[in-house]
């Protein structure tokens, strides 16, 4: 038996100011062009199983646009299949803070089946074993997570097969904050362990993996940038795990950084548009950093230079680091706003009614819209 994992497609994913052709946000058609290709992949592979697990939507209530576009595209992926199983397993995403509050993804199935897609199976409260014929899936969704403690998880031995699928984020990954330790789900007595919600692609142990996000929809996507997006190929008979890369629609170049130390403002335009002379493609996302620029001379890099450069991307994040002065001030700490943003509210007792994550990503869509507007000065 083979099973496809793929996870954080976050359909609906809105960032910057560009408009598509047909006047939709940008990126949130990019992320679904990215979904069709990820759709074709796994079509091509003819898995027995498909396991999504978790943030599929990137919003509790995506636009009409994007739910017609998924409720449509995995209709017809999944009639091309045969309606074989599809599980979703729900993220923090497109999970409503109140149980009292329909989430998205019950349009699609339940864990029995039987939703408006054939063929679909849907965790969205609690850890569950899903009636998917021919194995034993147990999903772990958002919520499940929190409510873990004391429960067993073990296979029941039902199925020859059997494979956990959650969302969260695994203590091994050493980041500020994680939901689980890997051991709590015993992943040696599974076939499989698939998990979502890291955002790049990471086996934390011989049968245990994310499979990292379709596309760039994170708050800080240039740490992702060179490491392969796609998703994983699982043999649960020879127990084989190949991934299966599939390029997003639109790429995202990190330029090197050019050290401006001791440049005009004019030297620096000048190195600026010979950095850009790699962008390639179609209107790519572009970060571009600058390092020791002098405070005197920031206002002086050419503003006809970097909208020239703007006009041929989807965005362009210019971080500028002002140059350290006697004493060791640094104006913005070395980072972009963006990153000093996230520190801020990661370290900040927030009420208990606002989503640190959610929080992170509204400032930082914020931020990057004001930067991405042309016309936009540098300070």
């Amino acid at each position: 038996m083979r099973i496809a994992h793929f996870s954080d497609t976050h359909l609906g994913f809105r960032a910057y100011s560009r408009q598509s052709e047909h006047g939709w946000n940008q990126r949130e058609a990019d992320v679904l062009g990215t979904f069709d290709r990820v759709l074709a992949s796994i079509s091509d592979y003819d898995p027995d199983v498909v396991l999504h697990t978790g943030d599929f939507f990137d919003v509790v209530r995506p636009s009409n646009h994007t739910i017609v576009g998924a409720v449509a595209r995995l209709s017809e992926f999944q009639r091309k299949r045969g309606y074989r199983p599809f599980v979703i397993v729900a993220g923090n995403h497109e999970t409503p803070k109140s149980q009292d509050a329909g989430c998205i993804l019950r349009l699609f199935g339940t864990p029995a089946g039987g939703g408006l897609v054939d063929g679909v199976y849907v965790a969205i409260d609690e850890a569950c074993s899903l009636a998917v014929p021919g194995i034993e899936v147990l999903a772990v969704p958002t919520r499940g997570l929190g409510s873990r403690a004391g429960r067993a998880f073990s296979p029941s031995g039902r199925e020859k097969r059997s494979v956990l699928a959650a969302h969260g984020l695994d203590a091994s990954l050493e980041l500020a904050h994680s939901y689980f330790a890997l051991s709590e789900f015993n992943p040696s007595d599974w076939d499989y362990v698939a998990l979502g919600d890291y955002h790049i692609r990471k086996r934390i142990a011989e049968n245990a993996a994310y499979s990292g996000s379709t596309d760039y929809t994170s708050s800080n996507i240039w740490e992702e940038i060179g490491i392969e997006k796609g998703w994983f190929l699982v043999d649960l008979d020879s127990h084989q795990i190949e991934f299966v890369p599939v390029e997003p629609v639109r790429a995202a170049i990190d330029l090197p950084p050019i050290d401006a130390k001791g440049l005009t403002g004019k030297e620096i335009g000048d190195a600026l548009e010979a950095c850009a002379g790699a962008i390639m493609g179609d209107f790519p996302i572009v970060r571009q950093r600058l390092l020791n620029v002098h405070s005197a001379v920031r206002a002086d890099i050419p503003s006809a230079t970097l909208r020239a450069i703007r006009l041929r991307c989807t965005h362009y994040r210019l971080d500028i680091q002002i140059e350290a002065v006697e004493g060791g001030y640094l104006p913005r700490g070395g980072g972009s706003l963006e990153e000093e943003w996230s520190e801020f509210v990661r370290r900040r007792d927030l009420p208990a009614d606002i989503d640190r994550d959610a929080l992170i990503s509204a400032g930082t869509r914020i931020l990057m819209e004001v930067q991405d507007d042309p016309e936009a000065p540098l300070d």
